[in-house]
Order: C-alpha cells, then sequence, then structure tokens
C-alpha cells in the first residue's frame, strides 16, 4: 500500500519537474526579444525550443539554466517511479 503513494509521489516529482521546464521554455520563446535590447538589460544570447535565440538578462538566464537542471534531475524520481512499478506491480 505504501508502495503506490511513494511511486505516486516519484511521479509527481517528474511531472512538476517537466511541466516546469516546458513552461519556462514556453514562456521566454513568447517573451524575450528576438534581439538584443540594451535598454532592458536583455543582451544575453539564450537557445531555446529547438534553437530558437532570444536575448534576455542575467537573472532570466539563469532561471533557465536552473529550470534545466532541475528538469534533468527530477528524470531520477521518474525512472525510479517506473521501475518500481514494473517490478512490483502495485496497481494491478
Amino acid at each position: 500500500m505504501i508502495l503506490k503513494y511513494v511511486i505516486l509521489l516519484l511521479l509527481i516529482c517528474f511531472f512538476v519537474g517537466l511541466i516546469g521546464s516546458i513552461y519556462i521554455e514556453i514562456y521566454y520563446w513568447l517573451s524575450l526579444p528576438l534581439s538584443p535590447d540594451a535598454a532592458s538589460a536583455r543582451v544575453h544570447e539564450i537557445t531555446i525550443v529547438h534553437g530558437s535565440v532570444r536575448y534576455g538578462t542575467e537573472q532570466e538566464l539563469a532561471n533557465l539554466h536552473i529550470t534545466r537542471t532541475l528538469f534533468v534531475i527530477s528524470t531520477v524520481p521518474g525512472f525510479t517511479a517506473g521501475v518500481l512499478a514494473a517490478i512490483y506491480k502495485p496497481f494491478s
């Protein structure tokens, strides 16, 4: 019984990372300028959404790196949940 909750918690961690990563990529793709804008300090090149280049602030670039790193880390609980579900079949 507790294994079901552990697997669900691991899957929640995975999907939070996935949704956060997708959200920030799409948000930056839609809202950041296509060319550098010195007036708003958006001069750092950011590559998003399959190679699309936008320009953002240093903080926006740092946020993107953090989100991408957290997504990579969040794949571990997702993989672990899949392995646990395959081995112990708690939902059948």
